[in-house]
């Protein structure tokens, strides 16, 4: 699963237009430099920037260039993701499917997967399908409303 969320985070940095630190970044990363790579993207995440965000987060996710924090990776997602950042949201929801980094609970993961997924991410939508089968009617309240409310509330 960490190669699916690795091969996700480079998809989506690759598909975004260069810009400043995050391609100098991305450069870093390409090149196995992981903590050039953070101290480029940290700033601009902090700022505010969802690509940013998104990327620093695959970091910590992973563990490269800094202590693997699954917690602080889904952090630096659910910022982004509560932005719009469709990369954030399909992990951020892939976490809480896992109940890795977060408190496991399916119905938050269906709602940032089916967010990520009416991005055109197909991955997002069969995970949020695969969970969902699992689940009561009653769970599968993912709509617009419930994201919403999961980023007003940090």
């Amino acid at each position: 699963m960490r190669k699916i969320c690795l091969i996700v985070l480079l998809f989506g940095l690759n598909s975004m237009p260069a810009r400043g630190d995050i391609a100098t970044g991305l450069a870093a990363y390409d090149g196995g430099d992981y903590v050039q790579a953070l101290a480029e993207w940290h700033p601009l995440a902090k700022a505010g920037d969802p690509d940013a965000q998104t990327a620093l987060a695959g970091l910590y996710f992973q563990g490269l260039g800094v202590q693997r924090n699954p917690t602080a990776a889904a952090d630096w997602y659910h910022k982004a993701a509560c932005q719009g950042a469709a990369i954030a949201q399909l992990n951020l929801g892939d976490q809480y499917a896992r109940g890795e980094g977060v408190r496991q609970n399916f119905t938050v993961a269906l709602a940032w997967l089916n967010l990520a997924a009416q991005s055109g991410h197909t991955w997002a939508a069969r995970r949020r399908d695969e969970i969902a089968q699992g689940l009561s009617n009653r769970r599968r309240n993912y709509g617009p409303s419930s994201i919403m409310t999961l980023c007003n509330e940090n």
